[in-house]
């Protein structure tokens, strides 16, 4: 039983690291109270306006969201100013962006998730334990690098 948990983490290990690109990753903005599917607030709005001020300069190749209003609109500035389509992605599947990135070695990408899928995104490309984001944050933003035959590394910072 031993053997074969450490063959599957040799090969979990090994597809994760033998990818490379950059994900950059952040929790949608400020969001309205109101209903399952809400629209950003004004600050939320602010801030997808603030996110796309500090990419402006960064290429990015694709943009990545969940179905909500509130993931696409944070990306939505970006699409605007890049000429990007969103794609989007189901909040239980972290294998997607691998599967992206295989296909376009080098890429960098924006993901747009939730307070709890973020951390779970970090953690699983990383091997890290970061907690899920408290439900007043909106500010993270996570740089993840993988680069192949070594092991992912991230930046967070605050925005």
């Amino acid at each position: 039983m031993k053997y074969l948990f450490a063959v599957c983490l040799f090969i979990v290990s090994h597809s994760l690291f033998s990818q490379t690109g950059t994900i950059i990753i952040v929790r949608h903005a400020e969001k309205l109270q109101d209903g399952k599917d809400p629209d950003l607030s004004e600050i939320g709005k602010e801030r997808a306006l603030k996110l796309s001020e500090i990419l402006s300069e960064t290429k990015i190749d694709a943009l990545f969201s969940t179905k909500f209003k509130r993931t696409t609109q944070t990306l939505a500035v970006i699409a605007k100013k890049k000429h990007l389509e969103t794609n989007y992605y189901s909040p239980s599947d972290s294998v997607f962006i691998l599967d992206y990135l295989k296909k376009n070695i080098g890429a960098t990408i924006v993901i747009s998730g939730h307070s709890n899928t973020v951390p779970g995104i970090v953690n699983y490309l990383c091997n890290s334990k970061l907690p899920d984001l408290k439900e007043s944050e909106y500010d993270n933003l996570f740089i993840i690098h993988l680069s192949e035959g070594k092991p992912a590394t991230y930046l967070k910072l605050k925005y």
